[in-house]
């Protein structure tokens, strides 16, 4: 069978990602998976004329069209999807007739099972999908109004926290006699319907006919609507549709507002006419020239040209996918199309942290009165460019003077060092910052390394949401024991806040000449042991110690707080816990043989009391 071993092997992830949903209807677990998916981009947004994934990286989506579902729910259930996404697309549009025969308003509760059986099957292989509310000729502006605003509420709400689902609230809204206007009529029914689905689901996307089945995108583009992710309906077909409408287009485009080709046929506008591959391939062009999403009409077998299979072609056919001598000519055409350019889908939380943004970037909170929203996309526009802070764990400036390679080959393009880390560096545990270095990391962290192994990315975001409240050492420029314990005045005002430490060194510290490598005094955790310990004296002692750890004094002097006191070892010449217990009967009598709390006493009361340890 046709990739039959790819499908066992993301069977489970398909499962997880479908139980996550937490829907409240019975889902299909499918063992195919999108191109380009929902797993890739997560929630979708249009910003200008860009449909960008929830990174903000621009995406683009290429799929099909069920033709009717209530006539064809063979091409519409999971069979459908699975094959569409296994020829490589992320979309899947469910056609959901109104008025003709079986549809919505006839025959509500059938219509929409078979609706909802689709959508689960889209979702259940990682694409998007299109619940579309297919009207057509519908007279002075009824799109079945009342109808609609039941319907996307109910729709709206189940799938309110899918990401999957954009809504198409009206296919074509036209009579064919230019009576539906747009500003009479289908901005007025948007007006209705969107509102209803913002209260159900606040981030998803709508998608709005326009007049003349959906080809006036320069008429309603003049009179927008004023929502944001909302993206205005394109409609073609080749045999019919040119140049002309692609100026349309252009025209909407030019506006920033951005489009959505729902629809469009190799073929002319009725479905059945003489195929045009030549228009098609420029209408081609011209949607991966403007990222223009699309879905073709139609994945069924109706003996007529538009459609993408044979009219023999049953459900059980396609079942392992779409063979080549299955598809129709104007099949071939889409399916080699079909596969969308695979596109970064940076993870921005890698190298942005909306607080450090604000505090680093006075100019930009204060122009964008502190809206998280507004300030990451500034950071996504121009802050990347510019070569700002945005996050305590990476400094895109360290990043350059740290990689010879990379400063080799982008020079000062900011924007490529972030991309870079984040597509690459990250995984590979490069040094980020002053204060992480994934190899350092790893190396110094043995029970990490048990856990993660070398997979950088876990080790790195390990490191940004525990390993800094931990206090792990994970650069060899900064250690956060010697950092606290040379400077008082720091665990003073931070005291065991680990967390504090990596921010003051980065903020502060480097600029105010402090130091993080080399131990300049005695100090653990507040407490200075100058007068019970030296180095020098200790490793005499303690050929041992010095020898296990390489004559490190960091890992030595630490021996000695957690271990050596508690042993009796002497570490000074001016303190000899034997003679200091030998000398002191009511310490004996308090302490017995206690060796740390001698030590303690005299640091802390026997100094001050004259007392003598020699």
């Amino acid at each position: 069978m046709k990739n039959f071993l790819k499908k066992m092997l993301i069977a489970g992830a398909v499962l997880a990602a479908t139980i996550a949903i937490g829907m409240n209807r019975q889902q299909t677990v499918s063992a195919a998976q999108a191109n380009n998916g929902v797993s890739d981009n997560g929630w979708l947004h249009v910003e200008g004329t860009q449909l960008t994934n929830e990174y903000g990286a621009p995406v683009t989506l290429h799929g099909m069209s069920t033709h009717g579902i209530m006539w064809f729910p063979q091409f519409s259930g999971q069979t459908a999807a699975d094959a569409v996404a296994e020829a490589g697309g992320n979309l899947f549009r469910v056609a959901m007739y109104t008025d003709e025969y079986a549809g919505y308003v006839s025959n509500p509760q059938a219509a929409k099972d078979q609706m909802y059986e689709s959508v689960d099957a889209a979702i259940a292989d990682d694409m998007y999908v299109i619940i579309d509310w297919h009207v057509l000729n519908q007279l002075n502006g009824d799109f079945h109004n009342d109808a609609a605003v039941d319907f996307f509420n109910e729709v709206s709400a189940h799938y309110a926290n899918t990401p999957n689902v954009l809504y198409e609230i009206c296919n074509e809204p036209n009579d064919g006699s230019g009576n539906n206007s747009w500003s009479g009529t289908i901005k007025p029914y948007a007006e209705q319907v969107i509102p209803v689905i913002r209260a159900n689901s606040p981030n998803s996307i709508a998608i709005v006919g326009t007049p003349t089945w959906s080809q006036e995108v320069d008429t309603a583009t003049a009179d927008p609507l004023d929502y944001s992710n909302v993206m205005y309906t394109l409609h073609f077909y080749a045999g019919t549709h040119f140049q002309w409408l692609r100026d349309k287009a252009q025209t909407a485009l030019d506006r920033g507002y951005a489009i959505f080709v729902t629809e469009w046929g190799t073929c002319d506008a009725s479905g059945n006419g003489g195929m045009n591959l030549t228009e098609a391939q420029n209408w081609i062009d011209f949607m991966n020239e403007k990222n223009i999403s699309w879905a073709n009409w139609s994945f069924c077998n109706k003996g007529e040209s538009a459609s993408a299979l044979q009219t023999w072609v049953t459900e059980d056919d396609i079942r392992d996918g779409v063979q080549d001598y299955e598809l129709t000519e104007s099949g071939a055409f889409v399916f080699a199309n079909l596969r969308t350019e695979t596109k970064v889908s940076y993870d921005y939380s890698l190298v942005y942290d909306n607080a450090y943004y604000a505090a680093h970037n006075p100019d930009v909170a204060k122009a964008y009165n502190n809206d998280s929203a507004k300030m990451f996309q500034h950071f996504v526009k121009y802050g990347i460019k510019e070569g700002r802070k945005a996050n305590l764990t990476f400094d895109v400036k360290y990043y350059q003077a740290n990689n010879t390679d990379l400063k080799n080959a982008y020079g000062d393009n900011w924007e490529a060092y972030f991309k870079h880390f984040m597509k690459y560096g990250v995984t590979e545990g490069r040094k980020s910052s002053v204060i992480y270095n994934g190899r350092y990391y790893v190396q110094k962290n043995n029970d990490l390394k048990s856990a993660f192994g070398t997979d950088y990315l876990r080790l790195y975001k390990h490191f940004m949401n525990y390993g800094m409240k931990e206090g792990r050492v994970a650069s060899a420029d900064f250690n956060i024991v010697i950092y606290l314990n040379n400077y008082p005045d720091l665990y003073k005002a931070y005291g065991n806040n680990k967390a504090a430490y990596y921010r003051h060194f980065v903020n502060y510290g480097i600029k105010e000449g402090r130091t993080a490598t080399v131990r300049k005094s005695n100090y653990w955790y507040g407490t200075d042991y100058s007068a019970v310990y030296s180095y020098e004296f200790y490793i005499v002692k303690r050929p041992d110690v010095a020898k296990a750890f390489n004559y490190d004094r960091e890992l030595v002097f630490e021996h000695f707080v957690k271990y050596g006191m508690d042993e009796g070892s002497q570490a000074s010449a001016s303190f000899n816990p034997a003679v200091y217990k030998s000398k002191y009967t009511d310490l004996r009598n308090a302490f017995g043989n206690s060796s740390r709390r001698y030590y303690m006493h005299y640091l802390n009361y026997g100094i001050k009391e004259g007392r003598s340890a020699v």
